[in-house]
């Protein structure tokens, strides 16, 4: 779990045309997701979660 799993060169070349339709169409949307360290992906995640899951906690208390 947590590998990398490499593309074929098909799905490789449907990512490359995915992302210049991307930045051809919302360039400014396209520039503010984009990130040259995946960590800074990886934290946003992580934080997130935690908060999702603390109101989500927070929630099922007040239900009870």
């Amino acid at each position: 779990m947590g590998g990398t799993v490499p593309l074929s060169e098909h799905e490789q070349r449907q990512l490359e045309q995915i992302e210049q339709a991307l930045y051809a169409d919302y360039p400014r949307f396209a520039n503010a997701v984009r990130s040259s360290d995946p960590r800074v992906h990886y934290k946003r995640r992580v934080v997130e979660a935690a908060l999702g899951h603390r109101r989500g906690a927070a929630d099922l208390r007040h239900r009870v």
